[in-house]
C-alpha cells in the first residue's frame, strides 16, 4: 500500500513488486472507507480494482506527499491495527484500539508481536514553491500521523524513514556510483574504497 499520486504505484511496479495500491484504489473499493474523496474521471484511468476485505497488505510505503492527510493517515492507521493487514479488520484481541471505546486502555504489543513496515521516502518538513511562505512536506506529514497513532493507540509509532539526510540513501548513492564506476572500468580510482559489493 502507497500514499501518493498513481505515479508512485506504477513506479513500485516497475521495481519489481508484484501488488502495489494507492488511496485512490482503496476507495473504488470502498467508497465509504473515506467518503470525502471524490474519485475524478482521471483517477479511474489508473485505478487497480481489488477486493481489500480479501487481500493482505504486507508494508506501507509513503513515497510522495500526501494529497489528503486525513484519509491517508486513517488508512496507515488502520492497517496498523488490522488483523493480517486486511482493511476493515482489527488484530485479534486490539478491540480497545478502537478510540470510541469509553475508558479504553494502550492495548500494548504482546511479545513477539510485529508491526506492519511503515516506510517514509522523505523527511523534508518543509518545501518551497513559488508561494513566498514554505509548504508542510513529508516530514510534517510523519509527525501528524506519528501523533494521531499515540492518540489513538497509546503507542509510538514504528517506522523506517529514508531520504536525504539519512546514512542510508547516501550509502545507497555511494554504493551505485560505485558500480557504475567498476562497469566503466574505473573502479579503484576512489581513495580508499574498494570495489563495489556485488
Amino acid at each position: 500500500m502507497s500514499s501518493g499520486s498513481s505515479f508512485v504505484s506504477r513506479t513500485c511496479l516497475k521495481y519489481g513488486l508484484k501488488n502495489a495500491w494507492i488511496a485512490q484504489d482503496v476507495i473504488a473499493w470502498r467508497e465509504n472507507i473515506w467518503p470525502k474523496t471524490d474519485l475524478t474521471e482521471r483517477d479511474y484511468e489508473y485505478i487497480i480494482p481489488n477486493d481489500f476485505s480479501k487481500t493482505n497488505i504486507a508494508a506501507i510505503v509513503v513515497a510522495h506527499d500526501s494529497h489528503d492527510w486525513g484519509r491517508d493517515i486513517t488508512l496507515i492507521c488502520e492497517l496498523l491495527g488490522s488483523q493480517d493487514g486486511v482493511f476493515g479488520t482489527r488484530k485479534k484481541g486490539k478491540e480497545e484500539m478502537d478510540s470510541m471505546v469509553q475508558g479504553r486502555q494502550s492495548a500494548g504489543r504482546p511479545e513477539g508481536e510485529t508491526d506492519m513496515p511503515l516506510i517514509f521516502s522523505n523527511p523534508d518538513l518543509e518545501w518551497q514553491s513559488d508561494y513566498p511562505l514554505p509548504r508542510f512536506g513529508q516530514g510534517a506529514f510523519r509527525m501528524a500521523t506519528e501523533q494521531i497513532y499515540k492518540a489513538t493507540t497509546g503507542l509510538d509509532l514504528k517506522y523506517q524513514q529514508y531520504g536525504k539526510p539519512h546514512a542510508v540513501t547516501y550509502d545507497f548513492a555511494q554504493e551505485m556510483i560505485m558500480r557504475h564506476l567498476h562497469d566503466i572500468g574505473r573502479g579503484g580510482e576512489m581513495q580508499g574504497k574498494e570495489g563495489p559489493n556485488v
